[in-house]
């Protein structure tokens, strides 16, 4: 079941006149509110705790994407980055 935050859950009947234009309006607008929320820092991409998994599962299943941001980059080894994907 989708979430009731998703930009495609707009409540616009999808064949009302001048629906489609409406309910692009909609997702733009739900879409830019959201666009600073897709951050999500993390500690170690190799341990996820468990706030940080269910924060980047949150902006992926609200936005399709996720930004996340390692608290100390230059520990972080690619292995560790290409499993998150």
């Amino acid at each position: 079941v989708p979430s009731q935050h998703h930009p495609a859950h707009t409540g616009i009947p999808p064949f009302a006149p001048g629906a489609v234009e409406r309910s692009l309006d909609a997702r733009i607008a739900l879409y830019r509110k959201t666009v600073d929320d897709l951050v999500v820092d993390i500690t170690d991409p190799a341990r996820l705790s468990g706030a940080e998994h269910r924060a980047l599962l949150e902006r992926v299943a609200r936005t399709n994407m996720a930004i996340y941001r390692c608290q100390q980059p230059a520990r972080v080894k690619r292995p560790a980055v290409l499993a998150l994907a």
